[in-house]
């Protein structure tokens, strides 16, 4: 089954009567058609992601952010499972579990991403730069996808990493629209695999130019000493690896984070 198959279900949707809008892509500038009901989709000429509210004020009013008091930490929720998280959770930025030790793993031994791009080891500043951006923030919202293990082992598992660094600009980007202009988002595996493959180089490491994917590419939080499972476990969830048992079905789970200040 492709995961497009898995995105959508019966009940997701709270509008009664969704209707066709067209928008202009933001990559290319084609009409694609949306439905009212959608937070976003993909432009079928460019693959660029779609958002139906443009404005951040329409797009707060719609993702139901603006509450006029600030952060609504709710809907912050709603915002991350509208965009396709299996689920999402509030926890302590105290508690994120950071270990200097795996971080160290990204080098010895080697990953293959390490160095390829701006956002991954040796690039970044590591559990110490991460320590510090901790200790100014109270809250973190983490989200995960649970995605059948076929999936994650196919040539699909490349949707689901853009997914999990769509959905964590969109919470960064809803927080910060509201009022916590500190919010930072993290995500997982190689930008560079996911947004720029059919790139040489990274134009950030190679030639130190911009990123060439601002808006959709975030941090990995491997790099940052982050340790994912236990994130996973302390937002009350299981972390499922790939191939492993879930109740007779083979899942996987992958995991974002966005930090609120």
């Amino acid at each position: 089954m492709p995961w497009s198959d898995y995105q959508r279900c019966p009940g997701m949707e709270t509008l009664l009567n969704p209707e066709p809008e067209t928008v202009a892509c933001p990559g290319c500038g084609n009409e694609v058609e949306i439905w009212s009901d959608e937070a976003r989709t993909r432009c079928p000429s460019c693959r660029a992601v779609v958002h139906n509210r443009e404005t951040p004020r329409n797009r707060a009013l719609f993702l139901g952010i603006d509450s006029g008091g600030g952060v609504d930490l709710n809907a912050l929720l709603d915002v991350a499972r509208q965009q396709g998280a299996s689920a999402a959770a509030w926890v302590d930025a105290s508690a994120i579990p950071v270990d200097d030790e795996l971080a160290g793993h990204c080098l010895e031994p080697r990953c293959p991403n390490y160095g390829l791009s701006a956002s991954c080891p040796p690039h970044v500043g590591g559990p110490s730069e991460f320590r510090a951006l901790q200790a100014g923030m109270d809250k973190a919202l983490v989200f995960k996808i649970d995605v059948p293990s076929e999936i994650l082992l196919s040539s699909d598992r490349r949707e689901i990493g853009l997914l999990v660094h769509e959905i964590a600009v969109e919470v960064e980007r809803a927080a910060r629209e509201s009022g916590a202009v500190a919010s930072r988002a993290f995500a997982g595996g190689s930008c560079k695999n996911l947004f720029c493959r059919d790139q040489p180089d990274c134009n950030v490491v190679e030639a130190g130019g911009p990123c060439r994917n601002p808006e959709k590419a975030r941090p990995s939080m491997s790099g940052f000493g982050i340790d994912v499972r236990k994130l996973v476990e302390a937002a009350g969830w299981k972390m499922w690896e790939a191939g492993g048992p879930s109740g007779g079905t083979s899942m996987g789970t992958l995991a974002g984070l966005v930090l609120i200040g």
